[in-house]
């Protein structure tokens, strides 16, 4: 009988990402690795310190300079065109605060994507970290919130957040084949967005005046949300994913910077990794 493979999909949500620091923290400690790795956005970036092993660092990331300048504010938005400072992630934090394990990162078997969205079209895009020697740079992309982030230049194309495109990948958007999915969400169930107000809308148009691609995928946004949050509740039904997510409402902003919050947050997926940890191996096991 051959084996199923499986990958582990990552929600985005800025820093409502601590709630995934959580349930990847749960799994390290539990030794438990899926060989196949997509994140979205924040997931990126929670994915980055899954695969190199470093249990804790994500959520010390976020729980320790949520409230520094140097990581996020209008005053980076007015200077830089981005609200969050990622050359202060990246490089002061990753190589000196917080030193990022580069070596077990690269060295790893794991195969990890991050997915972004390219500006010219509108497309989800996938890059593994084989394909670039400067990984983060494609993590800064897939994190690059529109509006509140300047685009990032890959290989001469313009990218932000992987979200845009594709919130939450599913069998029919990944770059392979598997049989199974594990699904890290960072809303409950039920959970589902309204629709773009018409003003956000009419700025969308202005500010992508030339990507057409960019400003649908930007509207439609809460709608394909939707369709996929009601394809991951029946799929969950039939059995072909298994879904973490939060037990009860998140009173998270993406900006959020309430330390107590997050820290409750990173807390919640603790708790909801480690109670569902034996179903988790069941539906693994089957």
């Amino acid at each position: 009988m051959t084996e199923k493979t499986t990958a582990l999909i990552l929600e985005g949500g800025a820093l409502r990402g601590v709630y995934t620091s959580g349930v990847l923290d749960v799994m390290m400690l539990h030794h438990l690795k899926f060989m196949r790795v997509v994140g979205i956005s924040a997931g990126s970036l929670n994915g980055l310190y899954y695969v190199a092993d470093q249990i804790g660092k994500a959520a010390e990331l976020n729980l320790n300079y949520v409230r520094d300048s140097r990581y996020m504010g209008v005053s980076h938005l007015a200077k830089e065109k981005s609200f969050f400072n990622f050359d202060f992630v990246f490089q002061d934090i990753f190589n000196d605060l917080i030193p990022f394990d580069f070596d077990t990162f690269h060295n790893s078997d794991i195969r990890f994507w991050a997915g972004v969205t390219n500006c010219a079209n509108g497309q989800i895009e996938f890059i593994e970290k084989s394909e670039q020697a400067d990984f983060l740079n494609v993590c800064r992309a897939s994190s690059s919130i529109p509006i509140l982030s300047a685009p990032v230049e890959i290989d001469g194309q313009y990218y932000v957040d992987g979200g845009v495109a594709c919130a939450v990948p599913l069998f029919e958007d990944l770059p392979f084949a598997c049989d199974r999915l594990v699904l890290v969400l960072t809303r409950p169930k039920g959970y589902r967005k309204s629709s773009v107000p018409e003003a956000v809308q009419k700025f969308y148009r202005v500010h992508f005046k030339d990507s057409p691609g960019m400003i649908d995928r930007l509207v439609t946004a809460p709608l394909r949300y939707n369709e996929k949050m009601d394809a991951i509740d029946e799929m969950e039904k039939q059995g072909r994913v298994f879904v973490i997510r939060p037990q009860k409402p998140v009173n998270v902003s993406r900006i959020e910077k309430d330390v107590e919050k997050l820290t409750a947050l990173y807390r919640d997926g603790r708790q909801d990794m480690a109670f569902a940890y034996r179903s988790l191996m069941e539906f693994l096991e089957a």
